[in-house]
This record gives C-alpha cells, sequence and structure tokens, in this order.
C-alpha cells in the first residue's frame, strides 16, 4: 500500500471513530472507564446488604432510575457483588451506592399479611368497600392493587405503600373494638344505626352522593370529606367526629334534591321509509 493510499484509509477510520461516537446507539459499545479501584470484602458485603436491606435487585435498581451513567448494567453489579468482578470503576460503584440509598425499600409479604387483607375484606364485602375503608389514600392505591398483594401475584411491595395500608387496617380494628366497648375517641360520638338509615334514605331521596352534597361548599369543617362520610356508612359500628356528623346532617336537612336535566326532543328519522312518506305521527 503506498503512502498515499495509507492517507486515506487513516483518514477514513478517523472519520469512522468520530462518527461513531457521536451515535447514541454505539456509545454503549465504547470501553468503560478505567477500573480505578479493587472492592474489599467489606465494600462486596455492603453491596449485598443494601440488596437485601430493600429487597432490591441490580436489574430493578437501575431500571427505576433515568441518570444510569453509560457503561454501567445490572450485570455488572451481580459481578460486584458474587465477587466474579474485583476491579471496579468508582465512580460506578459510589452511583450504585447512592442509587440504592435513594431507593424505596421492599418489603416481602408474608402468608399472615395476605390473611390479613383477606380478612378486612371479607369483613368489607368487597375489595372496593375495603379500599373505601382506606380513605382518603394516595391514587395509586387502588382495589386491582389490593387484589394482586391478596392473591399472591405480587411477592414484594414497597414498603412505604404498605405501612400506609397495615397502618389504616390497624386503626379500622381499633376503631371497631372501641365501639364494641361503647367507647369513642375525645370529640367523636357512636353513630346509631337508625341515624345511618335516616341519612341513606335522605340521600335515596335526594338522588345525591356524598360528593354531589359536599361539592361547592366553602363552610366544610377541616377533615371531613366524601371518603369519611362513605366509611360511616360500610363499618358495622361507625363513630364520628361530632362537628362532622353534625354538619352533614344539617347539609341532608338543606340540600335540594337533584334535578332531572330536560329532555331534548328527538327530530324524526328523516332516512326511514315512513318518514319520507310522511307518516310520521305528531307528537300527542
Amino acid at each position: 500500500m503506498d503512502e498515499e493510499q495509507t492517507e486515506i484509509t487513516d483518514e477514513i477510520r478517523e472519520r469512522m471513530t468520530t462518527n461513531a461516537a457521536s451515535l447514541p446507539g454505539l456509545q454503549s459499545h465504547q470501553r468503560h472507564p478505567d477500573h480505578d479501584m479493587v472492592l474489599t470484602t467489606a465494600q462486596r458485603a455492603c453491596l449485598n446488604d443494601w440488596q437485601e436491606r430493600t429487597g432490591i435487585g441490580p436489574v430493578r435498581l437501575l431500571s427505576a432510575r433515568g441518570d444510569v451513567p453509560l457503561g454501567l448494567n445490572a450485570n455488572m453489579v451481580y459481578r460486584w457483588m458474587v465477587g466474579i468482578t474485583r476491579r471496579v470503576y468508582s465512580g460506578y460503584y459510589d452511583y450504585v451506592l447512592t442509587a440504592y440509598a435513594e431507593a424505596t425499600p421492599l418489603k416481602r409479604l408474608t402468608p399472615a399479611d395476605r390473611d390479613l387483607l383477606h380478612a378486612h375484606k371479607e369483613r368489607a364485602g368487597s375489595w372496593g368497600a375495603l379500599l373505601v375503608r382506606l380513605s382518603p389514600h394516595p391514587d395509586y392505591i387502588t382495589a386491582d392493587l389490593l387484589v394482586s398483594w391478596a392473591a399472591g401475584k405480587a411477592s414484594t411491595v414497597p414498603q412505604d405503600l404498605w405501612d400506609f395500608v397495615s397502618e389504616r387496617l390497624c386503626r379500622d380494628d381499633e376503631e371497631i373494638k372501641s365501639a364494641r366497648h361503647g367507647q369513642t375517641r375525645s370529640g367523636y360520638v357512636q353513630i346509631p344505626r337508625q341515624t345511618i338509615i335516616d341519612m341513606k334514605k335522605r340521600m335515596r331521596a335526594l338522588r345525591r352522593g356524598s360528593i354531589s352534597l359536599l361539592k361547592g361548599r366553602s363552610d366544610i369543617p377541616e377533615g371531613l370529606k366524601p371518603g369519611t362520610i362513605d366509611r360511616w356508612f360500610n363499618r358495622p359500628n361507625p363513630a364520628a367526629r361530632r362537628d362532622h356528623l353534625h354538619y352533614f346532617q344539617k347539609v341532608l336537612h338543606e340540600a335540594p334534591p337533584k334535578r332531572d336535566l330536560p329532555r331534548r326532543k328527538s327530530a324524526p328519522n328523516k332516512s326511514t321509509l315512513a318518514a319520507r312518506l310522511g307518516m310520521h305521527h305528531p307528537d300527542k
């Protein structure tokens, strides 16, 4: 190969290298940063400890983040954990530790946890009714989510979500136990069964639900929400804040019934043969 051909070949090689570096799809094939650190036994144990405490493996850890450094992947972290790879890039190692520290821990559901959900569902009557008992709750807690937990479709759940649900269920148990013993918290009153029946009857007569009755009112007591009222109707021995109960009874007394919207008269269908022949009967 003569000198001119060598120059051309070098120029093409340089251009191909430059273009490849600018293509996102090819960047992952570039070599990793220099491995400037040798993992110690304590550092490897630290990674495994984070995985055990959070219940999150390398795949789930990195897939949940949008800022993973180029070149770092879950298989690499796994090899660190089991001791296959000892020399690592310190920037990658520091990133993984930070990701674990910021991750929401997971809880592994036990048979006792699932039994707890099933027991409360049976008491409530349905998963939808159980969800009402958890109100107010984050939008991402749904009846379908509770079903998947109870059925074992999800083996692990975010610890903070489970803490929220289990605390609400325990609170529900405490309120029921207190009601059975005729005890109520300070400021709360036991709602007589006849009062519940009367309020439901009034709501049916008005053809309005709790959302409709509270909508647009500016004098609602703090903490009173449609879900609060729905829980009164879904619990065997409900208790309510005294001011909440008196306010809602006042609302039921003052509220007008739901108005029916006037029906529009539909024009005759001109596409029928009777219409084209003028055989439609006028409205009586």
